[in-house]
């Protein structure tokens, strides 16, 4: 048996491991278990979590477009743009055109940014209820080794 095979064999005899130490797993089960308490903290709201994500980083990267929101949300752009044409919809983002037509800039509107207000007592509440489970200086921790992943 070749030695990468061999490898392939022993790993299958202890399995178990396998979930223990995957991150797409750990980090997977915790993302759905963080975003759980934050869609919790957002009900009744006129924004879902992900919909308030995407209006903060409008207004925090001044009239963005699709592909710089999709950058920095680590998101792909047609995912941004089916969310984004619903918040016009709902009347919270305006879009204009980009400095060569075929672009669209994205600003918010009154309504918009009255989302953004309503989301962050969600946003303080859902934040505080991982941090308990956490710790502040746990979380510093975590944060540092997570912006290492994103790098």
């Amino acid at each position: 048996m070749s030695k990468p095979a061999a490898e392939t064999q022993e790993l299958f005899d202890r399995l178990p491991i396998v979930p223990q130490i995957c991150p797409a797993y750990n980090l997977g089960k915790a993302y759905k278990i963080v975003s759980r308490i934050f869609e919790e903290e957002f009900k009744g709201f006129s924004v879902t979590t992900v919909q308030f994500s995407i209006l903060v980083h409008i207004q925090i990267l001044d009239g963005p477009g699709c592909n710089e929101l999709a950058e920095h949300l680590g998101s792909d752009p047609s995912t941004i743009s089916r969310i984004i044409d619903t918040l016009e919809t709902k009347k919270m983002v305006n879009s204009r055109c980009g400095s060569d037509r075929r672009t669209r800039r994205y600003c918010l509107t009154d309504s918009g940014r009255a989302a953004i207000k309503e989301g962050l007592a969600g946003w303080q509440r859902a934040n505080a209820r991982v941090l308990e489970r956490i710790g502040d200086d746990r979380w510093q921790e975590a944060l540092a080794l997570l912006r290492l992943l994103q790098q």
